[in-house]
């Protein structure tokens, strides 16, 4: 067998990988259409109306609904038909072409260039008159559902008195025609997502004689002017590169992640369309609450101070900000930081919130829309998390010197809550198949198996019965594998762990559930002290395991000391449970370990506290009896796969350890490195650990 060798360091392992890092063609396609669309958009008017980002949402949506009317992964938006027997690429490709035909027909050329590409995917005559005829009626199915919204209506917009908070006239600043103000109508138009505009209405911005206003005045007035004294020469290159239009910067982000990530078309599609349809309903939305509220800009309530009724601020009649321009429209809360984090959020529904990325805006409007172009030096910028990314962009704003702080805040409030809403308007499709209950050995198991494909065994860890669900309901995993999933000794509805929750015999356990359900051989994931129980599997049935994925196994090695464990007993000794709970976790996972999992367990700690008695007093004893040595673990020569987090040693130098002791011993191991991740690895980047562990297992398929 091959080992595969990678560099390891105590706080860091390169990832090696037996395949190259690309795409799927079929995805590389759709990035190809997303990026021709938007730069027509570009093209034709600045991105200064809704036309490009509504039609790259309509695009989406009707590639999405095709492919779905195939293989149905993800709830459709307005397309259901069957598509049986119809080629996905060729769908896909005739879906998008009818869509921007129809808003650009003057690119036809362009767009038929691109629809060939896809035509060619496919040698099979009926397969391909199938897709053309599945993606026209997917197209004109959401045509029609955006007809009438109203995307291009021009309102009605009248200036108030001038007056403490209310927005004025300022066109010798924004370089627009007297009376003039932008994007009235956006506020009346019919959302994709959202119920209606003023769905998530904004609280009302601070009083302008309050203590919140004055801290804003200020702030905006120092660190906003131009040539600012207090701003650093780091907030001044961001307020430039975050000024590109969040259609643009995030569609350019999106696409540069499908191809790192080798995302797949059903994935990628529904990616391009929540993330549009968030910048679109975002604009909504924020527009709807400009207009409700009216707000003043920093440039007007600086220059104009004298008359705020508030002593505290001191008036500045030549004042003005970073680029020496302003935007004709009210300002509470931000758009700008609306749109990004309504779109970073669809950003980390795919890929996690944890994962670090480097974002690239090459150039920006040296001043408003249409003035000339800047160079970014650099132009990029890099964040640990998409969730990192989106405040930045709030902020920025108050550095250029067009919003005050709570404008930025709400914004970004505002552009998450749109996001989450957006999230759950396409929803995956895969229900869980009930659970069921069967004698084995000695003992009564919960289990369920579903999918189709080479066997998966997942073994779950501590306190969280189902802290590898996110990998068993995965797309990658439910298409290409059959799973089982089961609840140990002591958790959900099986037996009671007293007696039964050794090492050895939950290994026997599971490899009598194997034969039940007629897995005679398969692929086996164990999660912390899941992973001790896979790797008795190995040693004692190596028959059975085809490959194994060491989700950071719970090992007791040379130099792992336990301070925390200790702690937690003795909280758990006191009686009590919910600290036991908390400084356990704490010592494995981190500080912050409910809101990294909070996502897909909801209150937590709640969740574990029925299966508190079955880990501290069974399985946790059971752990530490076990003994796992080099001798041992020179035995498995079967291939594994051994994920540590990327953030795990930030919480416990034992991580890096327990690593460092596998890769030394275990014949035949790969190590990876997962972004963004602490030791709860499932719950926090399931998607992305999911595609890894499959790909692994493409590497090592079961022979039949």
């Amino acid at each position: 067998m091959k080992t595969l060798i990678c560099l390891f360091t105590l706080l860091a392992i390169l990832p090696c990988n037996a395949h190259e890092n690309r795409a799927t063609a079929d995805s590389e396609l759709l990035v190809a259409w997303n990026a021709r669309l938007f730069a027509v958009a570009e093209a034709e008017d600045g991105f200064l109306t809704l036309k490009g980002v509504r039609t790259a949402a309509m695009m989406h949506l009707a590639v999405h609904d095709a492919l779905n009317a195939i293989d149905p992964r993800f709830q459709a938006y307005a397309y259901e038909g069957d598509g049986q027997g119809a080629d996905p690429v060729v769908a896909a490709a005739q879906a998008a072409f009818v869509i921007v035909n129809d808003q650009y027909p003057a690119q036809r050329d362009v767009w038929e260039s691109l629809r060939q590409r896809g035509m060619n995917a496919s040698r099979h005559v009926k397969a391909r008159e199938a897709g053309i005829s599945l993606g026209s009626a997917a197209a004109q199915a959401v045509l029609a559902k955006r007809a009438g919204d109203r995307w291009d209506h021009a309102a009605t917009y009248k200036f108030q008195p001038m007056a403490p908070g209310v927005y004025a006239e300022f066109d010798e600043h924004s370089g627009t025609p007297r009376g003039f103000v932008f994007g009235a109508g956006w506020a009346l138009v019919e959302p994709f997502a959202l119920t209606s505009p003023g769905q998530f209405r904004s609280p009302p911005p601070p009083a302008i004689n309050s203590a919140e206003y004055t801290r804003a005045f200020e702030e905006v007035r120092e660190v906003g002017r131009f040539e600012s004294r207090t701003r650093t020469a780091d907030q001044t290159h961001l307020a430039f590169w975050w000024k590109d239009f969040a259609e643009n910067s995030h569609n350019r982000l999106a696409r540069q992640l499908v191809l790192e990530e080798e995302t797949d078309l059903w994935t990628a599609a529904r990616l391009f369309a929540l993330l549009n349809v968030s910048i679109m309903d975002a604009y909504i939305g924020v527009f709807d609450n400009k207009y409700f509220y009216n707000h003043w800009r920093p440039y007007t309530s600086i220059r104009w101070a004298d008359h705020d009724d508030n002593p505290r601020t001191r008036v500045e009649p030549d004042w003005n900000n970073t680029h020496r321009h302003t935007y004709a429209f009210p300002s509470y809360p931000s758009a700008h930081g609306t749109a990004c984090a309504a779109a970073m959020t669809v950003l980390a529904d795919t890929f996690g919130d944890d994962r670090w990325f480097r974002m690239s805006t090459p150039q920006v409007d040296s001043a408003g829309p249409m003035s000339a172009k800047i160079s970014m030096k650099p132009p990029t910028r890099s964040f640990d998390s998409f969730s990192e990314a989106a405040r930045e962009c709030a902020w920025s704003r108050v550095y250029l010197g067009i919003h005050f702080r709570y404008d930025s805040t709400e914004g970004n409030r505002l552009g998450k809550r749109i996001g989450r809403h957006v999230v759950n308007t396409l929803p995956p499709l895969v229900k869980p198949k009930p659970w069921t209950r069967a004698r084995v050995s000695d003992v009564t198991l919960e289990y369920r198996v579903s999918g189709k494909g080479d066997a998966v065994v997942l073994i779950h860890g501590g306190l969280f019965a189902d802290g590898l669900e996110p990998l068993a309901r995965s797309h990658a995993m439910q298409s290409r594998h059959r799973v089982l999933e089961w609840h140990r000794v002591g958790y959900g509805r099986s037996g009671p762990a007293a007696g039964h929750a050794d090492i050895e015999a939950q290994a026997a356990q599971l490899e009598q559930l194997m034969r039940r359900v007629d897995m005679p051989r398969a692929h086996v994931v164990g999660h912390s002290s899941g992973g001790l129980i896979a790797l008795q599997l190995a040693l004692d049935h190596p028959e059975r395991v085809a490959s194994l994925v060491l989700l950071e196994p719970a090992l007791s090695v040379p130099g792992v000391t336990s301070p925390g464990i200790a702690r937690a007993l003795q909280a758990y000794a006191r009686g009590d449970r919910a600290g036991a709970i908390d400084i356990f976790m704490r010592s494995v996972a981190g500080d912050s370990w409910r809101e990294d999992i909070g996502r897909e367990i909801p209150q937590p700690l709640r969740q574990a506290l029925p299966d508190a008695a079955a880990f501290f007093e069974q399985e946790l004893p059971a752990v530490r009896a076990w003994r796992f040595d080099e001798t041992d673990a020179r035995k498995i020569s079967i291939p594994a796969f051994a994920v540590m987090g990327e953030r795990s040693p930030q919480v416990s130098g034992n991580w890096p350890k327990r690593q460092e002791f596998l890769l030394a011993h275990l014949p035949d191991v790969e190590p990876y490195l997962l972004p963004g991740a602490r030791h709860m690895l499932a719950l926090q980047q399931g998607s992305v650990l999911a595609r890894r562990i499959t790909e692994f297992f493409s590497l090592h398929p079961i022979a039949r």
